[in-house]
């Protein structure tokens, strides 16, 4: 029961999240994305 409300509870922070700042959240997966990009290019030329 607990977990359930937990998972719920979850899933509408992160809908909030998504609705009240889609801007933030774009540059915050860019970001995510150019520094796992970053990584796996280091790697590559390491």
């Amino acid at each position: 029961m607990n977990s359930r409300r937990l998972q719920v509870a979850r899933c509408v922070a992160k809908y909030a999240l998504v609705c009240h700042s889609a801007s933030r959240w774009n540059t915050a997966m860019k970001m995510l994305k150019a520094s796992l990009g970053g990584v796996k290019t280091q790697r590559l030329h390491g």
